[in-house]
């Protein structure tokens, strides 16, 4: 799939000078009515994700049980030490659970929102992905600014065979009002054995 409007691709080394440059942008504020306007409304953009290949693995094992695994675009991902023999041979069936679900063939899609907290006050994020092919372990990772606010939260674990995962989180104190900026990116390991790896979506808002 063609990447959409806003995307950052991950590959390598270019995505941390890629999210750098994004998330030190000068906002500053609207100058006129149309630009207030416009940075008021919640963008929200859902990147598609893309398969990519292990190609091997990349340092010793983690104090949390995971391992770090290059992939061919260049990245990499860290994969729990008893899927890592399933990622390097990847087969061409599912390992499936009852009952059995449908390979679509698209990787899937990932998304974040950005939203006030139920309280009425600044900042609330939602994010999550879904694939086509059942998932047995995920990382995922958050980065969101504001006002005199930066932010990254990480999540990692098991999947047990679904195909979604979503999560959400409030900032711990009430901030004040502005533009807000937040990305995510991350990876899924199917049960096939691939690694299907997110593009970074974005999601911009006046709060």
């Amino acid at each position: 799939m063609k990447p959409q409007t806003k995307r950052l691709l991950i590959g390598g080394t270019a995505i941390p000078a890629l999210a750098a440059a994004f998330f030190a942008t000068n906002f500053g504020s609207a100058a006129d009515a149309s630009q207030t306007a416009a940075a008021s409304s919640n963008v929200i953009v859902s990147a598609p994700m893309h398969y990519a290949a292990a190609v091997r693995v990349a340092g010793p094992v983690s104090d949390t049980g995971t391992v770090p695994v290059l992939l061919d675009d260049g990245s990499t991902v860290s994969v729990p030490q008893d899927e890592v023999n399933l990622v390097l041979h990847p087969r061409t069936t599912v390992r499936t659970v009852q009952p059995d679900n449908t390979v679509y063939g698209n990787c899937g899609s990932s998304n974040i929102y950005l939203h006030e907290k139920k309280n009425g006050h600044p900042a609330n994020f939602t994010t999550g992905f879904t694939v086509k092919v059942t998932a047995v372990s995920y990382a995922w990772h958050v980065h969101a600014s504001g006002p005199h606010y930066s932010h990254d939260q990480t999540w990692s674990g098991g999947l047990a065979f679904r195909k979604s995962w979503k999560t959400e989180h409030d900032s711990k104190d009430d901030l004040g009002r502005g533009n807000y900026t937040a990305a995510a990116n991350g990876s899924a390991i199917l049960s096939n054995g691939k690694v299907c790896v997110s593009g970074t979506p974005t999601s911009d808002r006046y709060l």
